[in-house]
């Protein structure tokens, strides 16, 4: 998808009901971090330094 269509794919994304609002964040955040969906999905909160950088923290780090 072309950068300049991803704000309309997000509203879209935010204003449908084909997805509970768990799938509409991990999509969301899928494409404003480009991480692998794995990843995502597997991502544990003390992965998340919330009060820094955002974003997941590398393991051992």
């Amino acid at each position: 998808m072309p950068w300049q269509k991803v704000p309309e794919f997000i509203a879209g994304l935010r204003g449908t009901d084909k997805a509970g609002p768990m799938v509409k964040l991990l999509f969301e955040f899928l494409i404003l971090t480009a991480v692998r969906s794995g990843e995502a999905r597997g991502a544990c909160w003390s992965e998340f330094d919330l009060e820094g950088r955002p974003g997941p923290s590398p393991r051992g780090a």
